[in-house]
This record gives C-alpha cells, structure tokens and sequence, in this order.
C-alpha cells in the first residue's frame, strides 16, 4: 500500500512540477519505487502457492499500470 500511495504522490507531482531538477529526482524516486515491484514479485514467488501468483501478480500490475499510465494522463490534462 505504501508504493502505491507513493507512486500516486510522484505522479501527482509530476503533473504540477515546473523545475526539471525535481522532475529529475521525481523521476530517481519512481525508479526506486519500482524496485518495490521487483521486490513483491519475488515475495510472491516465496510465499505463494504456483498456482496463486498469476491472480496476484495480475491484479498488482494492473493497478500499478492504472497509477502509472491512466492517472498521470488525466492529470495532464488537468
């Protein structure tokens, strides 16, 4: 839940940011976040049953793409 509220504050930010040093470093911060993914990835190859992990993995990147294509679009446009 924490990446995602994070990733949700970066990419709101990135819709009101008019120096490109803090784009810059929103963009050093949503790397980092992305490692997050990474890391659950691997948490659910550990924890979760073979047969559980595309019904997880599916739903986590979906919402990620939603945060990360669709909302950063409309606030874009916003």
């Amino acid at each position: 839940m924490i990446e995602y509220v994070a990733l949700a504050v970066v990419f709101t930010s990135y819709a009101f940011v008019d120096n490109h040093y803090l784009a810059g470093g929103l963009y050093i911060l949503d790397s980092i976040l992305f490692s997050f993914t990474i890391a659950l990835a691997t948490y659910f190859k550990k924890t979760i049953r073979s047969d559980e992990i595309a019904s997880s993995s599916s739903v986590s990147f979906t919402i990620n793409h939603i945060a990360a294509v669709f909302l950063t679009f409309l606030l874009g446009l916003l």
